[in-house]
């Protein structure tokens, strides 16, 4: 057994996924086994013993619970967490989009708006048509929902109805989720908001339509590490693989069997 191993109780699948340093890693683990451990190891191992600067690396998970158990087990390694950077997926986005945003028309002092917002502006439409609630083919989440799933698809107002348009129909289903999207739409650029959604697709649009800005953000993390890999959907994926489109080192941990 090796130094590193017996002084961090490293197995040798363990410590294989620490030392590789350069190029992609998918290491796919069971629930326990220690999948946050070994990527907390390997940012301490790339500052340690590679002359990483932690300005260079860029962790990402899920919840800021998990953000900042992984602070904390980095700061164990390290003795301090300062200078590195954790993010959430969507602390991340609010954060390039800031920095960055201008270059695609989205102004800095944006406002992030969540599911109570959502809400509120729904009703508020709905108000301004003087359309009763009740009377709608759907319920006011299955729209919140849809218009996700739209975005989610990389799908503005026009795109959704032209994808899933009713056929012979100016009032079905699909319709007024188009009607209802692009009025909400118009809210949230009136108001300089964006919904959680937005964060993503608006990030991936920043990264794949502004190259300069792409190589300025790939220069700047020189390491991805991915936490919880698993349950990144096609916008998170997107912003991952964007950010090590040329160097290519992507590090990813996750367990297919705990996917959402």
């Amino acid at each position: 057994m090796s130094e590193i191993e017996k002084k961090h109780h490293l197995t040798k699948a363990q410590l294989e996924a620490v030392n590789h340093t350069e190029g992609p890693v998918l290491v796919v683990a069971g629930p326990g086994s220690g999948k946050t451990r070994v990527l907390a190891h390997r940012i301490a191992n790339l500052i340690n013993n590679h002359d990483v600067s932690s300005e260079n690396l860029l962790a990402v998970t899920f919840t800021n619970k998990a953000a900042q158990e992984m602070r904390d087990r980095c700061q164990n390694l390290l003795q301090s967490s300062l200078g590195l950077n954790i993010y959430t997926f969507h602390s991340l986005s609010a954060f390039l989009l800031r920095s960055y945003g201008s270059n695609i028309g989205i102004d800095s002092n944006f406002t992030i708006y969540d599911s109570d917002d959502q809400l509120r502006i729904i009703k508020r439409i709905l108000k301004n048509l003087d359309r009763d609630p009740k009377l709608l083919p759907f319920k006011i989440n299955t729209l919140i929902s849809e218009i996700s799933l739209a975005k989610n698809f990389k799908l503005s107002p026009s795109q959704y109805i032209k994808k899933f348009g009713d056929e012979n129909s100016s009032g079905g289903f699909n319709q007024k989720i188009f009607e209802m999207y692009e009025h909400y739409e118009n809210e949230l650029k009136q108001s300089n908001a964006l919904d959680f959604d937005d964060l993503l697709l608006k990030t991936v649009i920043l990264l794949q339509n502004h190259e300069e800005t792409r190589l300025m953000c790939e220069e700047q993390f020189k390491y991805l590490l991915v936490d919880e890999f698993q349950d990144t959907n096609k916008l998170q994926f997107e912003i991952s693989t964007s950010l090590t489109k040329d160097n290519k080192n992507l590090f990813v941990v996750g367990d297919p069997d705990q996917s959402i």
